[in-house]
């Protein structure tokens, strides 16, 4: 083989490394209780005021940039503690979280967003 052709052959290889379907998605899933309050529900005392919602996502080229798995979760649930906008006699309750990872043609580029969600509820009596 000329050089010129081996060039060529490695270059169209190379080429459709980076327009092949060549993904792979991962995610995982927890509940957490970081924040503990208890409080009796035994009784018909609360309302569900809304869902909350929080979203962090990290870039990483080459296993580089972004940030660690644990403070993009972190990021994610303060995301959603800031759209909570407590007043008054409001909880957050049944706060969830996951983490989706996206490889594209690993390990030249990866992107891991952490969701985070919860409840408010609000206390009548």
């Amino acid at each position: 083989m000329t050089k010129n052709r081996t060039f060529l052959i490695l270059a169209i290889f190379t080429a459709s490394l980076f327009v092949t379907s060549c993904g792979i998605s991962n995610e995982s899933f927890k509940s957490v209780g970081q924040w503990m309050t208890e409080v009796r529900l035994d009784s018909d005392n609360f309302k569900v005021v809304k869902q909350i919602k929080g979203e962090a996502t990290a870039t990483y080229v080459f296993g580089i940039g972004g940030l660690s798995k644990k403070a993009l979760t972190e990021s994610a649930i303060s995301d959603m503690m800031e759209k909570a906008e407590l007043t008054g006699s409001q909880a957050i309750v049944n706060t969830t979280y996951y983490v989706k990872t996206i490889n594209i043609c690993l390990p030249i580029y990866f992107k891991r967003t952490a969701y985070a969600t919860a409840y408010v509820v609000e206390f009548t009596n």
